[in-house]
């Protein structure tokens, strides 16, 4: 797969310290542009910057002179505003109250002081794609169309809705679950998906775990090693490697076993995976679009899925309306 070129992610720190902030650039190297900001109230006036990405913020800094803010004001002004990119804070003093205030005027993350560079790396990472998603649905609010797509069939003021939303998720690097019943077009509107999406060159490979075994569901998700079992003659791979930088589409993902959903969970949360018997995980560029059939809101309740796979799914929800509300 080639390197993908990408913007420098844009990181304001909020900190009086100068060489701080000389040192910090240094350590984050290529990749991060760093602006610093000595007073809360310049890093106040910078929330709402177009092209910030993450805020680095010291809790510790005292406010600078008589009724001057304090680092909790930032924290304070940056949770009343809804595209305001997270704040990652820091601070020498990590007693555990410290940081549940911090979490409570809604930091992004608490690191303690001295900052350990992987740390704050993994942090920053989690922070920007973040705000990435917070700004790709933003723009799919804002680009609506209604034109019918290929192979949806109806007219009517919901399926115009369906339409209108696969459109302007289909640009979004997001996951999608859809739902409805069976038969109502769920696979058709995944694939559709896919093919106005930047990714449409790319593989839609499909897959629905019903009545496969567990055993089975793994080795064609994840693949498998040569020797990993007996009769594993050789080297298999699976499907999300073989929908690399395109998309996968999960069907009837309700049917899935818990064990098989952690693993699903990580791909989404990582884009890594280990087929079965191998040593090392493989890195890969994935967009998971799942539909289901069942209430998964219920089965959370029912311990029969995981609430942390369906919050990662469920960022762009697609509901597809029964045909007997499409009789046209």
């Amino acid at each position: 797969m080639g390197n993908i070129t990408q913007r420098e992610r844009q990181v304001l720190l909020v900190d009086p310290d100068e060489a701080f902030g000389h040192v910090l650039q240094t350590v984050l190297g290529s990749g991060y542009e760093l602006q610093r900001i000595s007073t809360v109230e310049k890093g106040i006036s910078q929330l709402e910057a177009k092209d910030l990405d993450v805020i680095l913020l010291n809790l510790d800094s005292p406010p600078n002179g008589p009724g001057a803010q304090d680092p909790r004001d930032l924290l304070r002004a940056a949770s009343v505003r809804g595209l305001t990119p997270p704040v990652i804070v820091y601070s020498w003093d990590a007693r555990p109250g410290r940081a549940l205030e911090a979490f409570q005027l809604a930091a992004a993350d608490f690191l303690e002081q001295p900052l350990d560079v992987r740390e704050l790396k993994f942090a920053l990472d989690a922070a920007c794609r973040r705000t990435s998603l917070t700004r790709d649905l933003a723009a799919a609010k804002r680009f609506l169309q209604t034109t019918p797509v290929e192979g949806l069939l109806g007219n009517s003021k919901a399926m115009e809705q369906v339409n209108e939303i696969i459109r302007k998720v289909a640009d979004v690097a997001t996951t999608v679950l859809i739902t409805g019943e069976s038969g109502t077009g769920k696979g058709v509107a995944a694939r559709a998906i896919h093919k106005l999406s930047p990714r449409a060159e790319r593989p839609f490979v499909a897959f629905s775990p019903s009545a496969l075994p567990e055993s089975l569901i793994e080795d064609e998700l994840f693949g498998h090693e040569k020797g990993a079992f007996t009769g594993a003659a050789q080297t298999r791979r699976g499907r999300f490697e073989e929908a690399n930088g395109g998309t996968i589409f999960l069907d009837e993902i309700g049917d899935m076993s818990l064990r098989t959903q952690s693993k699903v969970l990580r791909v989404l949360e990582d884009q890594r995976f280990e087929p079965v018997g191998a040593a090392e995980s493989i890195q890969v560029d994935v967009r998971v679009v799942a539909a289901t059939n069942k209430n998964l809101e219920v089965e959370i309740e029912r311990g029969n899925f995981r609430e942390d796979l369906f919050y990662r799914l469920n960022v762009f929800p697609i509901m597809v309306p029964p045909l007997r509300e499409r009789r046209e």
